[in-house]
């Protein structure tokens, strides 16, 4: 996963951590560690971050399945 690029597109939206965490309904302890690779995200928390973000395909793919 590409944290970095996620981590822009947040910033772009104007959507922190803890409020990213509360769209996915997630604890925002979890959020950070799928977002130190600690654990993944799941394909429904992948959907919801595409919608919040306003992410395309290439975008979703290329943070969270591109090496």
């Amino acid at each position: 996963m590409k944290t970095g690029m996620l981590q822009q597109a947040m910033k772009k939206g104007e959507i922190s951590d803890q409020r990213m965490a509360k769209y996915l309904k997630i604890k925002s302890t979890t959020f950070k560690e799928k977002l130190d690779g600690q654990s993944d995200f799941s394909v429904r928390e992948i959907q919801v971050l595409k919608k919040k973000l306003d992410l395309t395909d290439e975008e979703v793919d290329s943070i969270f399945f591109t090496n």
